[in-house]
This record gives structure tokens, C-alpha cells and sequence, in this order.
């Protein structure tokens, strides 16, 4: 980006906030009844360090740094921000989730069309911005800083490693962390990976663990993407119905796997036996009935199928000891409420968490969630269908099926971490 394109750019942008003097070596800008300068030097050192990376309009890439403009997601009431830095490290890496740096601000800039600015005002904050915080520790307010506090680019995450690796490796650090943001303090962050993704203003949510951000660690584990952006649109959504369906695709994700593995498995029993014979007609028929029972078209038969791949994927992913410390640590009248009710409009069954070293609560489990998800999505006019299955009324059951989202959010978060990879 040249210098003069800068300037206009800038001007076209801000020229609501501050009176500009746009000349050779500078730019002038006045706030209220006090001017500032940014000077070109300061843009050249600027450009020159970004040169160093590979960047877009919202990251910027080196085999050691990556930094990405990241966003709240928070719905209705307003947009959050993280005024003071956080920092992590240890010996191999460090984590900043804070103002992103002028070099991440000049990529942004660098790829705005001078014939476009006025379409990217939407960028711009509603927030009421106070003077006074504008200003650096010497009194003075720098443009770039401006740009940053009353724009929506006003905060990224930025990752430092001691020893290089892949971009797609520092992507999946980034979501790694961010989901421990997510997980700790109900704070769900996304990455902006296009400028089209700024959009509108959000709002706040109840908190759960509350830890201090400043008592993360580093992260330890690379999390699938897929599975984040569910658990981001259950964790953000103040519908239960958009948050049971969202943790309900990330347990329904590994269906097909397990499933087929249980197949495998079964297969593989009735072949290693010592009475099996490939010479035994009845011993050939035993594998056939399996396959049979387990792969059935009709729908009746598939469902009863994806409600076993719901118990197996619980079996495989989630401690049923953790699932119970967690629930009574969040809730701790959940517990005697599962224990004691049958879901109403879905006919879901009751299930004692106490009992966690039951091999029967898994299937349980399974048939609780199940149970709801049907109640949930299907609304065929079959009477009989109807009342075996039940129908979620979303204002008559609204409360009722919020009381099921926590055993759904942490079953999913269990199977997100179980399913993780090592960094």
C-alpha cells in the first residue's frame, strides 16, 4: 500500500470523526479542539515490517507469527471488548488476545477499494468512545490507535512460536485457544477470515466457569473446526432449540464412525471364534443376520440404528463421572431433576447420573436426547407417530427443553476434547 493510498483511504473512513490536513510527510488530523500528527515515517517502518509476512485483509502469516482479527460472539445487547491484553506462554509458545498490531490495521486498509470505503463504514463501532482512553501514555492519540478502538477490528489474537510451522498449524492453534476461552468463560470468540464477516452489534451472555482469562494455559490440543463452529453458534444462541440441535450435530458427527466400528467389531467376534467355520453354512448366516439387523433400510429400523450410534459415541467419548461432577457443579438441583423427570412433550426418559458406573445409563442417556431430538424436528401429521414420539411446542416448552441444555452442551464438550489431537 503507497502512502497517498493511506491517506485517502483514512480520510474516507474517518472523516466523520476527526478533521484531516493531508500533506507530503504527514497527516494532520484534529479531535474536538486538539491536532495530531501521523507522520510517513511512521507508515514506512509500518509497511516495511508487514512485508515480512504473508497477509490478507485479516491475518498476517510468518513461520513463527500468525496474528488474526478475531470477534465476540455475542447476540442482542452489545459488543464486547477485551480492554486489557491477555498473554500466555510457556516455553514453546505465546498467546495475545488483545488490540491487534499496526501491521494487522495497514494489511486491513491495504485491501479496502478506494472506490468502496463509504460501503465499509459498517465497520465502524456504535460504541461511545471517550477521548481520554485514545490517548498513549505520552498524552498524545495515534492515528492507528484511533483506527482501532472506534472500528470493529479492535481486537485479534496473535500467536508466537519458538520454532516455525505451517499455516494451517497456526490456524489450528488459534481455534485450539479460542476454544479454551470458549470452554472457561462462556465467552465464545470466532476468527474473522473475510472482511464480510463484520458485520452487526451483539450482546452478553450468562457465564458458567468464569475463570480469568488470565488463568488459561496455553493450548494443548488441536480441536476439529467443524465441531468448534456448532459449539460457537449452541454457545451463543439464546434459542434452546438452536442450542440442543447445534450440540446435538456435534455428537451425531461421529455416528458413522462408531457405528461402523461396533459393526467391525461384532463381525470380527463372530469370525475369531473358535467354533467358527466358513465351512458351517450357520456359522456364514451368523454374520449375515448381523449385518442385516445393523444396516436395515426402513426408516424405523434406521432410527432405532442412530439412536445405538448415540449410545455408542456416548460410551466412547464421555466419562459419565465428569459429566456428573460437571452437571453438579453448574447446577447441582439437575442431578435430582433428571433423575426425577421424564421430558413431558418428548417422553424422555429419567436418568440417575448418581448411578454414573451403570452400564445402562449411557443407554439412557442416549434415549433422553434422542427422544427430544425427535420431539424436536419431526412434525408429520401421523397421530400415532405423534404421541409415540411427541412434538416440541416452542413457547408451551421453551423452559422445559432449557433445562436440557446443559447435559447437552457438556456431553458435546466431551466429546470435543476426547476426539482432539495432540500439538
Amino acid at each position: 500500500m503507497e502512502w497517498a493510498y493511506f491517506q485517502q483511504i483514512v480520510t474516507l473512513l474517518l472523516g466523520r470523526m476527526a478533521v484531516f490536513q493531508v500533506l507530503d510527510d504527514r497527516i494532520e488530523f484534529t479531535i474536538e479542539t486538539e491536532t495530531f500528527i501521523y507522520f510517513r515515517e511512521e507508515f514506512d517502518s509500518t509497511i516495511a515490517q508487514l512485508k515480512m509476512y504473508r497477509y490478507t485483509p485479516t491475518q498476517c502469516y510468518s513461520p513463527r507469527e500468525y496474528e488474526v482479527f478475531v470477534e465476540p460472539v455475542e447476540p442482542r445487547y452489545g459488543y464486547r471488548i477485551i480492554d486489557e491484553p491477555i498473554e500466555i506462554s510457556d516455553d514453546s509458545s505465546a498467546y495475545r488476545l488483545g488490540s491487534p498490531s499496526d501491521e494487522l490495521v495497514l494489511a486491513f486498509l491495504s485491501g479496502i477499494p478506494s472506490d468502496s470505503v463509504r460501503n465499509y463504514r459498517r465497520i465502524l463501532s456504535s460504541r461511545i468512545i471517550n477521548v481520554r482512553t485514545l490517548r498513549n501514555d505520552a498524552g498524545e492519540i495515534h492515528l492507528l490507535d484511533l483506527i482501532k478502538k472506534v472500528t470493529k477490528i479492535s481486537l485479534s489474537l496473535k500467536i508466537s512460536l519458538s520454532e516455525g510451522v505451517s499455516a494451517e498449524t497456526m490456524l489450528n492453534r488459534a481455534t485450539s485457544f479460542l476454544f479454551s476461552v470458549a470452554y472457561n468463560t462462556d465467552t465464545a470468540v470466532k476468527i474473522i477470515h473475510s472482511v464480510n464477516e463484520l458485520e452487526f452489534e451483539r450482546g452478553h451472555f450468562s457465564s458458567r466457569r468464569s475463570t480469568n482469562l488470565r488463568n488459561l494455559e496455553s493450548p494443548k490440543l488441536f480441536y476439529n473446526h467443524e465441531l468448534i463452529e456448532q459449539y460457537n453458534l449452541s454457545l451463543t444462541s439464546e434459542d434452546p432449540f438452536i442450542k440442543f440441535i447445534g450440540y446435538y450435530h456435534i455428537l451425531e458427527y461421529f455416528f458413522d464412525a462408531v457405528y461402523t466400528d461396533e459393526l467391525i467389531n461384532s463381525v470380527k467376534d463372530i469370525i475369531l471364534h473358535p467354533g467358527f467355520s466358513t465351512k458351517k453354512p450357520k456359522e456364514i448366516n451368523k454374520i449375515i443376520d448381523t449385518v442385516r439387523k445393523k444396516t436395515r433400510a426402513n426408516q424405523d429400523a434406521f432410527q432405532g440404528t442412530e439412536l445405538e450410534a448415540l449410545e455408542l459415541t456416548i460410551k466412547r467419548f464421555v466419562s459419565l463421572e465428569q459429566l456428573h461432577e460437571d452437571l453438579a457443579n453448574y447446577r447441582p438441583d439437575l442431578i435430582a431433576y433428571y433423575k426425577s423427570h421424564e421430558i413431558s412433550f418428548s417422553n424422555g426418559d429419567a436418568i440417575d447420573l448418581d448411578n454414573y458406573t451403570s452400564d445402562k445409563l449411557p443407554k439412557k442417556i442416549a434415549a433422553r436426547i434422542y427422544k427430544t431430538r425427535n420431539a424436536l424436528v419431526h412434525h408429520k401429521s401421523n397421530t400415532a407417530r405423534l404421541k409415540e414420539r411427541g412434538i416440541y411446542h416452542p413457547f408451551k416448552d421453551e423452559a422445559e427443553l432449557s433445562n436440557e441444555i446443559p447435559l447437552m452442551r457438556f456431553v458435546a464438550e466431551a466429546i470435543i476434547i476426547k476426539t482432539a489431537t495432540e500439538i
